[in-house]
């Protein structure tokens, strides 16, 4: 079983949090537990393993992300001891997810669920995920086929918000718990313009570049045919010193011209109006 971090401390109210979600998973286990390689679901599949519940972790991959996100979330789940599964799904052969509209995320979920809830037997029909609190006060339509399909959010139901989990994540000593968020890779796609796999895969393959130089908090945009960085503006320092190999990536991607802007946030939504 994994030890806690003493290097840090929960107050009363996260430890009653905890103990509400530890109830919520021994009740709801056996289950299955949807790992998209995020924190939020990477924290709830390190409790499983840490109160040694039954699930089974399920990662669904595709051309949704990229490729250093698959693999981290590989060795992530290698390193559990609870069982895990890898189903290789694609989004974009759905044409309501392909067409790139503002409620794609609707129909991404039910697709991706609706693929968990067919392998679903009688011993696993509880299926997990990772939204929290904090989720509701952001335009996610995906929810709503969450419901349709029963797909359960003990971090929600227990109260958790983002940064409650990245205290917690630290204290049972999850690796980088200081991890961002990288949303589907056809966030970066204006609306109604629906890239193939060939170019969410140009986009991906930069991005991770751009990572491996220490950008954390950013997002490359192609809106109206125009490449945009948007960076977060803490990141600015950083970038300065990086300028000309960002530059290089960007060129070498086939992503230019391209302009950069630096924001307070970085979220899955952008619009340069």
């Amino acid at each position: 079983m994994r030890q806690q971090n003493l290097e840090y401390n929960l107050n009363n109210s996260l430890l009653k949090k905890i103990e509400h979600l530890r109830e919520l998973m021994l009740q709801l286990q056996p289950g299955i537990l949807a790992v998209s390689g995020g924190l939020d679901s990477r924290f709830l599949a390190h409790m499983a393993d840490f109160w040694q519940l039954d699930y089974l972790a399920l990662f669904f991959q595709g051309p949704h992300m990229t490729p250093k996100e698959k693999t981290y979330a590989h060795e992530f789940l290698q390193g559990l001891n609870i069982h895990f599964s890898v189903l290789e799904i694609n989004p974009l052969e759905q044409p309501n997810v392909a067409a790139n509209y503002p409620d794609r995320c609707y129909f991404c979920k039910g697709f991706l669920f609706q693929s968990a809830r067919n392998l679903a037997n009688g011993r696993r029909q509880n299926i997990l995920e990772g939204s929290h609190m904090s989720d509701t006060n952001e335009y996610r339509p995906g929810h709503k086929a969450l419901q349709e399909l029963q797909i359960i959010s003990p971090l929600y139901r227990a109260g958790f918000y983002k940064e409650e989990v990245r205290s917690c994540a630290r204290y049972f000593g999850l690796i980088h718990p200081e991890q961002s968020s990288r949303p589907c890779m056809l966030t970066r796609f204006d609306y109604g313009y629906g890239p193939d796999s060939n170019e969410l895969y140009q986009i991906a393959c930069a991005e991770d570049n751009l990572y491996d130089l220490g950008l954390q908090d950013f997002r490359i945009r192609v809106v109206a045919h125009q490449y945009y960085l948007q960076i977060k503006s803490s990141e600015q320092e950083l970038l300065a010193k990086k300028r000309k190999k960002v530059e290089k990536i960007l060129h070498q991607a086939g992503l230019t011209p391209f302009e950069i802007i630096s924001s307070a946030r970085v979220s899955g939504f952008f619009d340069r109006k």
